[in-house]
């Protein structure tokens, strides 16, 4: 009897224990609350600085408190909210981010308590290098032209230009092409990358093209003297003459001052505006062009310009210290003087079954064109002058032109022709009979002859001469 009493009065005590335990957690632990559920939510959006995290809102939720750890463990960011919606800013590219996500019920409330933690992931972006741009070049002279495609995301390109290691030019371009004119016969190298404001990418690789050779210094073609107006200094008028190379290159001398030594040097793009090749700096479109010794310079602004070698035209907007609009030069196509292809010093030679010779001449200065050769004082005599048409694949000539004191005679094609020399002895006049058999020519890239069968005074004799 007595063991059952005891047995039942340490039950009563474990009751009562349980009892007392049981209150103490009902007023630490709110037993009677129930926790609103942990909200649902992801990272929805990602840049490489940035993250941005949502998620659903909680009925019975005031305000949501956060903390955002980097892949450390290391706090970022904190804080309390009543937004549904999170964006964190200046993260670190390419890195992993948790954001611990607590929603809290009303402190008021006999019905709900705060919810557990919930933890969400996000990962910033990487930054991508821009793709290396693609090099091409094209040399013609001494004039060397690089293009690349567009870069897609870039936004500006630098371009450097080395020689014997060393740079020696370097600019920025927002264009997809860069020409500058070398020295003759020297090697360079072009660098080109690509840049971009956009934060996700970073400058691209240089691209490099090695080896480039420029070559003998372009030649004249033509020249013209035309009529030069400039709107962007001093709103003059003068003459001035344009020269077209053999690389695609125009220069105009001494633009805006006659004797200056300044001149517009050019060449002209596929939509007909014109890329200056002697600008002494780029600013928003705009090229300093110098026109006056001393580092006086004017601004032309070539993207609003137009060449038309065929109607003889050209204008360009520019601005200057006088005033602005387009500087204009415009010329008569027709008046276009040819330049040769090149000049040497001939020498008459004798020829052996061919009679008499013509007096024996040296140094003859020639001007070869691509289908004739000027003869200066071909007998000898300044003032005096042959143009004799060629037809290089047959070696025949076309046709003979006297010039006398720089006026073009008539052009004979066929039978005899009678030239004065200037001479006063027996070779005072020159019959070339221009049939085929008797006379010959040809027209090289370095060397040529013309031969021309002819009387010499009242002799049969022939005029050779060879450079």
């Amino acid at each position: 009897m007595k063991g059952k009493y005891k047995y039942s009065v340490i039950l009563s005590a474990l009751f009562l224990l349980l009892a007392v335990i049981s209150v103490s957690c009902s007023k630490d632990e709110s037993p009677n609350k129930t926790p609103i559920s942990s909200p649902i939510g992801g990272a929805i959006d990602a840049s490489v600085s940035s993250l941005t995290f949502r998620w659903e809102a909680e009925k019975n939720a005031t305000q949501y408190g956060y903390r955002l750890y980097d892949a450390n463990g290391t706090l970022v960011s904190g804080g309390v909210t009543k937004e549904t919606t999170l964006v964190f800013t200046k993260l670190k590219d390419d890195s992993e981010y948790k954001l611990e996500i607590i929603a809290f019920a009303a402190a008021a409330s006999n019905e709900y308590t705060t919810a557990q933690p919930v933890v969400l992931a996000g990962r910033t972006k990487k930054i991508v290098p821009l793709n290396a741009p693609q090099l091409c070049v094209d040399v013609t002279g001494l004039r060397v032209t690089v293009t690349w495609e567009e870069v897609e995301n870039a936004d500006v390109y630098t371009v450097r230009v080395l020689s014997n290691g060393e740079v020696v030019k370097e600019t920025e371009t927002t264009s997809t092409s860069y020409t500058f004119t070398g020295e003759q016969k020297s090697e360079y190298s072009v660098e080109v990358n690509a840049d971009t404001e956009d934060e996700a990418y970073s400058v691209s690789a240089w691209s490099r093209i090695d080896g480039i050779k420029t070559e003998e210094e372009a030649k004249p073609i033509w020249t013209v003297e035309g009529d030069f107006y400039d709107a962007g200094e001093y709103l003059q008028t003068n003459k001035r003459t344009l020269i077209a190379y053999s690389d695609g290159s125009y220069v105009i001398k001494d633009w805006l001052f006659t004797d200056s030594g300044c001149d517009l040097q050019f060449s002209v793009n596929a939509d007909g505006t014109i890329t200056v090749l002697n600008s002494i700096s780029e600013s928003g479109g705009y090229v300093g062009v110098y026109y006056y010794p001393g580092g006086y310079y004017t601004y032309l602004y070539p993207a609003y310009s137009s060449f038309d070698a065929v109607n003889g035209s050209f204008y360009v907007y520019a601005y200057g210290g006088g005033g602005s609009g387009y500087s204009t030069f415009t010329y008569d196509p027709e008046k276009i003087v040819k330049a040769p292809k090149y000049s040497a010093l001939a020498q008459t030679l004798e020829k052996s079954g061919w009679g008499q010779a013509f007096p024996t001449l040296t140094n003859v200065k020639v001007d070869v064109y691509e289908d004739y050769v000027l003869i200066h004082a071909f007998g000898g005599v300044e003032g005096y002058d042959l143009k004799v048409g060629v037809d290089t694949e047959t070696t025949t000539i076309t046709g003979v032109t006297p010039i006398t004191n720089g006026v073009e005679g008539d052009t004979a094609t066929s039978g005899y022709v009678t030239l004065e020399t200037g001479r006063t002895d027996d070779a005072a006049t020159l019959k070339p009979y221009l049939a085929s058999g008797y006379c010959y020519g040809s027209l090289g890239d370095t060397e040529g002859y013309v031969l021309l069968g002819a009387y010499i005074g009242t002799t049969w004799g022939h005029y050779y001469i060879k450079w």
